[in-house]
């Protein structure tokens, strides 16, 4: 296939469209007749309707063809999504465009021919009784679509309801956050938009568009300002690097009992449930409880002496600890390595950083069930919706569900990225200053 084989067979489906050949809904020729009258390979027709397809300007049926797109909403929305994603623009960006083009989308309903009581749709929208919070959502939403709908323009209309879209899901999380105060306001800012409308006045529409946002701007700078008060951090894989000396200890209470020693990927995925778990893991199938038991008390004295020898905090890990402590955030570790190993390692290597400290102890279960956690929040009295578990595992992501709480991943720890989403997990930082970034 070549390049210009595959611009033809873009070209051409894009004529078809400008001179009307086919319309909006739409079925196309098939691939073959495509490639056959434009004399190309059905691989080159093939990538342009997969193209037009990531475009939004074409849709495939399954098992009936492919048709012109008669929306273009879902691709504009996913251009946003990916706008954001790479951060090329901002929530911020998003948000001041959308209280811009509300006001233009005033002045045009003003620019075109109206019938008398035309906003009585838009009235009978802010008239209806609500009953729940969510019949309120629903009712702000509705009436910002109908606005936009006013101007009957669209390619207005398709414009801003994808912008919208993605503003929604902002705005509909700090609605159900606000207090009715709150929203009682934001319904007098709706009323003072139509009013304008109704009176034909332009600047009493922008001073209500401008109240209006000014509520949600604040609104949302409260959701995303310090809105959590505790960080709480698991250790190994999350903030220290341990691998090498795990590694280490395991094999040399391996030697020691006459085993085989494990690579250093192999103890990888061996940790993450305590030190008795990696050396059950560790040593072969079926060795007797007993001699489990003596290679793990090997490993323990190995580790208590040696634990420290290669161990280092990961590269911004310590810029981290110090903005939370400066923003007035507490932070903890929740940890299955044996308690004096945690503690010993966060005196060493993050002395007086974290608020509470607590390993693995007799008595206590190990996560992921919620313990330990529940006991630094009891500690230091916070909620559960106030704090956030940041972790390297699916052990980290069952531990965050289990105690009711925000869970952040890590990439660089012991599992990686893709294991992580495998397992559930919704936020994953790359680097440490990006945790940071979600926090504020």
């Amino acid at each position: 296939m070549t390049g210009q084989e595959y611009e033809k067979a873009v070209q051409y489906i894009y004529s078809m469209l400008r001179d009307g050949v086919v319309k909006p809904g739409d079925r196309l020729p098939t691939e073959r007749a495509i490639a056959e009258t434009l004399g190309i390979s059905r691989n080159s027709t093939r990538e342009a309707l997969s193209v037009l397809l990531a475009m939004g300007m074409v849709q495939r049926r399954q098992g009936s063809g492919n048709y012109v797109s008669d929306h273009f909403g879902p691709a504009l929305k996913q251009m946003i999504y990916m706008m954001l994603a790479v951060k090329s623009t901002s929530q911020k960006d998003i948000c001041d465009f959308r209280k811009y083009m509300e006001k233009a989308t005033c002045a045009a309903v003003f620019a075109r021919e109206k019938e008398n009581d035309w906003y009585n749709g838009l009235e009978a929208i802010l008239d209806r009784d609500t009953a729940s919070l969510e019949e309120e959502i629903e009712r702000d939403r509705d009436f910002h679509y109908g606005l936009i709908a006013e101007t009957q323009n669209s390619f207005w209309i398709t414009l801003m309801d994808a912008v919208a879209e993605v503003y929604r899901e902002w705005i509909d999380i700090c609605l159900r956050k606000m207090n009715h105060r709150f929203r009682a306001e934001l319904e007098q800012a709706h009323r003072g938009i139509l009013e304008g409308l109704k009176n034909e006045n332009l600047e009493q529409c922008h001073r209500a568009v401008d109240a209006h946002y000014t509520l949600i701007d604040k609104a949302m700078e409260e959701e995303h300002t310090m809105k959590k008060k505790l960080v709480i951090f698991d250790l190994d894989g999350t903030i220290l690097d341990t691998l090498q000396d795990l590694a280490d200890s395991t094999n040399y209470a391996l030697a020691y009992h006459g085993f085989s020693e494990r690579t250093v990927d192999e103890v990888r995925r061996f940790v993450g449930n305590g030190i008795g778990n990696l050396i059950k893991r560790a040593v072969p199938e079926h060795t007797p409880v007993d001699v489990t038991n003596a290679v793990l008390a090997t490993f323990k004295i190995h580790y208590g002496e040696h634990c420290a020898d290669t161990t280092r905090p990961y590269e911004g890990i310590l810029p981290l600890l110090s903005k939370l402590k400066e923003g007035g955030i507490q932070t903890a570790v929740v940890s299955n390595k044996a308690d004096f190993a945690v503690q010993e390692l966060c005196e060493r290597y993050f002395p007086g950083c974290f608020d509470f400290v607590v390993g693995e102890r007799e008595g206590i279960r190990r996560k992921p069930c919620p313990d330990s956690v529940n006991e630094v929040l009891k500690k230091l009295q916070k909620t559960a919706e106030q704090s956030v578990y940041i972790g390297d595992s699916d052990v980290d992501v069952d531990t965050a569900a289990n105690a009711g709480m925000d869970m952040i991943g890590v990439s660089w720890g012991f599992r990686g990225r893709e294991f992580l989403i495998e397992h559930g997990a919704n936020k994953i930082a790359d680097k440490p200053e990006e945790i940071w970034e979600w926090l504020v």
